[in-house]
């Protein structure tokens, strides 16, 4: 029986192991020396041959990487299980002895405690002490029935790799590598259909886990290459950011050795990752003088040319702050797509002449505003601020939603946001004279944002929220009766108004959980009994390059546009706007 349990264990490890190694492996072709933009654009126009860091370098350490564990949870009203003999359990009885618990399998034998699967992952960049969410699951054949109200008793998560993998020979074995988050916290479970009891076997534990090593972004040179260029490559990266770094002055790259260089990322691109990736491939090497300013005129030609426009404005960028000048009179050009690549640009430079182009782009171009409101979230100008208030009174969901994350990006204190706690999750009021909506989500924090006028539950009505919760209101009524009865038969009842508002703060001064609040939103819009729309996780994410390609934003198969392919696919290259940045990238995706 230990035996197989090792094996079910191992194997789950195995698997996620391997796909990551695979995930790994794309880094180079992802990120090649010569990508095919650059490819295209060489053909189209006789532009003067650049060297650039990314003819150079690759990238590595750009994957999230995922961190496993054995953890026990504790708190649970009567639904754990004392588990089987088997490697989780081994694990488990390891950790309670290590953490000082005298009879740890008396503890396990409780029905208020259980063992579980612990998984995090870390994103690259990430430093020591940042927080990080953490899964857990119950493991496959465990009874136990429901984790919730449960709370995950410290354990350290390790990554883990096959032996053959790493040495290409002998049999398939895990070899258990170093810590690297440290994990703890209440669970939240039942985010969902509470019908679905496999739900209730899996939770979160929001910003529950603490990294414990820092994840540095590595570029790496070939073998051959000369022995000062590592040290040249973090010199001219440098040149283009530098400024106060968790406190201290200091270089974004750093030359470890001849053929590594690390990467800090820049606040700027803290919530786009894969801008600042491009960014960096796009730095010249060597260009001074006379042929850097021809260099940089040509680029300004070529941002005019909607087909060209998005890897101009990257290589622009890349040149720095000399670039306003050429991006600033591109912010007037009759075509969306200049206008955006040249505010994208300007905001990551922090120029506030982007801001208004930015709004519009965001309220307007669906397949532009991931893009449009993570250039806003990264420039704290008060127009920005100005802006991002406005678009919280948006009639499309994402971009309300997207508009409420970036501007509780810049500044969580926001008296826009207007938010309280209460109990686990918290609760937002925000832009009260536009039309109601109702925002939760399921992921980074747990948090309901009721968008306009006051959302009401409309009687007569009964619904049951959660495990423990009853609400109630008959016809022609204005109040509602909010009544929990725990497990322990304990009674409490309340009275309060039909308002959302009012009936979730009441039932979190009742000791509602987060999963209680979202099981009543669920219900109260399956039902049809609430004034306003219950979307979740309304967020914007990239489009792909084919959509780009055939979107009447990006039209670029117009035969009026000189200078283009008539392949959708290979000019599509040239308005590839990268991935979803990192202010709206859902856990797990690239």
């Amino acid at each position: 029986m230990a035996h197989k349990g090792c094996t079910a264990f191992q194997s789950a490890l195995i698997v996620t192991f391997v796909a990551a190694c695979v995930a790994a492996g794309c880094d180079q072709s992802l990120f090649r020396p010569q990508s095919q933009e650059e490819e295209v654009l060489a053909e189209k126009l006789e532009t003067a041959k650049v060297k650039t860091i990314g003819d150079v370098t690759s990238f590595m350490g750009v994957q999230r990487v995922r961190a496993y564990g054995v953890g026990v949870v504790r708190g649970l009203q009567g639904t754990g299980n004392d588990p089987q003999p088997d490697e989780y359990r081994r694990m488990a009885l390891r950790l309670l002895k290590e953490m000082g618990i005298e009879d740890p399998a008396k503890f396990l034998a409780s029905p208020d405690t259980a063992v579980v699967i612990v998984s995090a992952e870390l994103p690259p960049g990430i430093q020591k002490g940042d927080p990080v969410d953490v899964e857990v699951e119950v493991p496959p054949r465990d009874k136990t029935t429901s984790l919730r109200g449960g709370y995950l008793m410290r354990c350290d998560l390790r990554e883990y790799a096959d032996a053959r993998q790493l040495t290409g020979e002998g049999p398939s074995r895990m070899l258990r590598g170093r810590v690297l988050v440290r994990a703890e916290g209440p669970i939240l479970t039942g985010l969902g259909d509470t019908s679905d009891e496999q739900k209730l076997r899996r939770g979160r534990v929001w910003n529950g886990g603490k990294a414990v090593i820092d994840r540095y972004l590595t570029l790496v040179l070939p073998s051959d290459a000369p022995k000062t260029q590592s040290r040249v490559v973090a010199e001219r990266i440098n040149e283009l950011f530098h400024g106060p770094y968790r406190g201290v002055m200091r270089g974004v790259a750093e030359a470890k050795t001849p053929q590594i260089v690390w990467l800090r990322i820049p606040h700027q691109y803290e919530q786009n990752l894969p801008r600042f990736l491009r960014v960096v491939r796009q730095i010249p090497l060597s260009e001074t003088g006379a042929s850097r300013r021809k260099y940089r005129k040509e680029l300004a030609v070529q941002l005019l040319n909607p087909a060209l426009a998005v890897p101009a404005a990257i290589k622009l960028e890349a040149l720095g702050s000399e670039s306003v000048e050429d991006l600033r009179p591109a912010l007037q050009h009759e075509h969306p797509l200049v206008r955006f690549c040249a505010a994208e640009a300007l905001a990551y430079l922090g120029d506030a002449a982007c801001a208004e182009v930015l709004a519009t782009t965001a309220k307007n171009e669906p397949r532009l505003r991931a893009y449009a409101l993570a250039a806003l979230a990264s420039l704290n100008e008060a127009i920005c601020h100005i802006k991002l208030r406005e678009l919280l009174e948006s009639d499309s969901a994402q971009t309300r939603y997207g508009a409420f994350r970036a501007l509780f990006t810049l500044d969580p204190r926001d008296p826009a946001l207007a938010g309280q706690k209460l109990t686990d999750f918290y609760l937002h009021r925000v832009a009260p004279e536009s039309s109601p909506l109702i925002h939760f989500s399921t992921y980074r924090r747990a948090e309901i944002v009721l968008f306009g006028e006051e959302a009401k539950l409309i009687p007569p009505f009964s619904l049951q929220a959660g495990p423990e919760f009853v609400l109630s209101s008959s016809a022609q009524s204005d109040t509602c009766f909010i009544t929990r009865v725990t497990r322990h038969g304990r009674t409490d009842r309340r009275t309060c108004s039909l308002a959302l508002s009012d009936i979730l703060t009441t039932m979190g001064e009742m000791g509602a959980s987060y999963p209680d609040a979202v099981d009543l939103l669920q219900r109260a819009a399956r039902y049809r009994v609430v004034s306003a729309p219950v979307v979740a996780d309304a967020v914007p994410q990239a489009p792909s390059v084919y959509e780009i390609a055939l979107g009447g934003v990006v039209d670029i198969l117009r035969e009026k546009q000189k200078n283009q392919s008539e392949s959708a696919g290979e000019d599509s290259e040239t308005v590839d706007l990268g991935s979803t940045p990192t202010l709206f990238a859902p856990p797990g995706r690239k």
